[in-house]
């Protein structure tokens, strides 16, 4: 698969999980909210995590005391980058009552953080990877209407354009394209206008191998646009085909074009 179809495909794919995880964990947070009993708690403590960048990160450890009696501790899913609420501090919680050591602070960013900020993500991850993925599948279409447009221009140039046997010059390396770190070949040929005494070059399309020993003849076809000679497209069939080369037999026309 290319990389530019994968790769979008990738981000949007994650972005897709992380949107379903989000809505997951709101149905979750909805459903013990509305579940849970409420009670009064204690900030007793501070757990201290550290990230991979070295920066600390504090969660309230909280206790309270359930209807029965029983004293529960419990440490917050959430945490930020100062101790907070203070030690001391009374907060509101809300708990399982059936599972009492399921519970959090009643506030919205210990209930509402994390589907906020993995929702954010996908949606990050999603629009990104849609977004990129459509430019390429643009970008794919506009070169293949370009590719309709110049064998179009070919079969033209070869049905109603002027034919001319110009004359073998030399094979020249394209150093301006490469492909797997090999440069394509170009035959140049010249023409000698007698009407207006001038000469004229031509290029043939780009050909990946040294086409030297197959150039037989000093004489090599050209057809022209009659109006335009900068429009113009080498026959160059004589040539043997690239092993694995699927691409089409028809060579492009002039560079101008």
């Amino acid at each position: 698969m290319k990389v530019e179809k994968f790769v979008p495909g990738l981000f949007a794919l994650i972005g897709l999980g992380l949107l379903i995880a989000s809505i997951f964990l709101f149905l979750n947070t909805r459903n013990f909210i509305n579940a849970s009993a409420k009670a009064t708690g204690t900030v007793i403590a501070h757990a201290s995590s550290r990230s991979s960048d070295g920066d600390l990160t504090y969660s309230p450890v909280v206790s309270f005391k359930t209807p029965d009696g029983r004293t529960i501790e419990f440490q917050s899913q959430t945490g930020s980058s100062r101790p907070s609420p203070a030690v001391g501090q009374t907060v509101e919680i809300l708990y399982n009552p059936q599972h009492p050591q399921e519970a959090e602070i009643n506030s919205f960013s210990s209930l509402w953080i994390l589907p906020i900020i993995l929702s954010g993500l996908g949606a990050g991850f999603f629009i990104i990877g849609t977004t990129v993925f459509m430019v390429f599948r643009g970008t794919g279409k506009a070169e293949e209407k370009v590719e309709r447009l110049k064998e179009a221009e070919v079969e033209r140039l070869r049905r109603e354009g002027r034919r001319l046997m110009t004359k073998f010059d030399s094979v020249i390396r394209d150093s301006s394209l490469e492909m797997d770190g090999r440069e394509p070949y170009r035959i140049v040929t010249q023409w000698h206008d007698r009407d207006t005494n001038k000469i004229h070059l031509f290029e043939s399309e780009e050909i990946w191998f040294n086409p030297e020993e197959f150039i037989k003849s000093e004489q090599i076809a050209v057809y022209v646009d009659p109006s335009d000679l900068q429009k113009y497209v080498m026959d160059i069939s004589f040539l043997p085909r690239l092993a694995g080369d699927d691409e089409a037999e028809s060579p492009s026309p002039g560079e101008s074009l």
